[in-house]
Order: C-alpha cells, then sequence, then structure tokens
C-alpha cells in the first residue's frame, strides 16, 4: 500500500510540475514522444477496439439476421398471413356484417351507417 501511495503521490507532483510550474516544458515532451502523446491521449484506443470487435459485428449480425430474417419474414409474414386468412375467410362466409345489414335494411346500429 505504502509503495502504490508513494507512485500515487509522485504521479501527482510530476503532473504539477509540467502543468502548474513549467507548461512549455509538457508541449516540449508531448512533441518529443509523439506516439506515445498520442496513444495515451486517445485512451489506447481502446474504445475504437472494442467498436470493431464487439459492436460492429453485432450490428451487422442483426442488421442480417434479425432485421432481414426474423422480423421481415417471420412477423411481418405472421401478420400478413393472419391478415389474408381473415380476408379469405370473409370472403366465403359472405362478406361483412355491414354488407349482410345494407342488403337487409337493417340500421338499427348507428356505428355501420
Amino acid at each position: 500500500m505504502a509503495f502504490s501511495s508513494g507512485i500515487a503521490l509522485a504521479g501527482i507532483g510530476i503532473a504539477a510540475y509540467f502543468f502548474l510550474r513549467r507548461r512549455e516544458a509538457a508541449g516540449a515532451l508531448a512533441a518529443r514522444f509523439a506516439g506515445l502523446h498520442r496513444l495515451l491521449l486517445n485512451k489506447y484506443y481502446v474504445d475504437e477496439i472494442y467498436d470493431a470487435a464487439i459492436v460492429e459485428p453485432i450490428r451487422r449480425g442483426s442488421e442480417r439476421a434479425l432485421w432481414k430474417v426474423v422480423d421481415a419474414g417471420v412477423i411481418d409474414g405472421a401478420v400478413n398471413g393472419a391478415g389474408s386468412l381473415v380476408n379469405g375467410a370473409g370472403a366465403v362466409c359472405g362478406g361483412s356484417r355491414r354488407d349482410r345489414c345494407a342488403r337487409t335494411r337493417c340500421r338499427s346500429s348507428s356505428a355501420w351507417s
């Protein structure tokens, strides 16, 4: 614990030196170690690696499999099939209640007029 506390205090001291007392030294050090500075500035590129390795494959798989196959094929197919089944059953059974009421001049319900 004492070792890690010493490292932390040393880091605080170095940061205070570069950013409070000698700001021009921080810029010179960043220019001298440009590659390391870029690596640290971009947080070791963890976000970019995570995006390329995890997020993009899941997004592409979701578009190809879940959206185009499951949603468009299975779910939309079931809904369209149910609609066609009801439409076909209505045609076989002689139309809707509204059609039967119009043929028999049954106007008792205001909802059908």
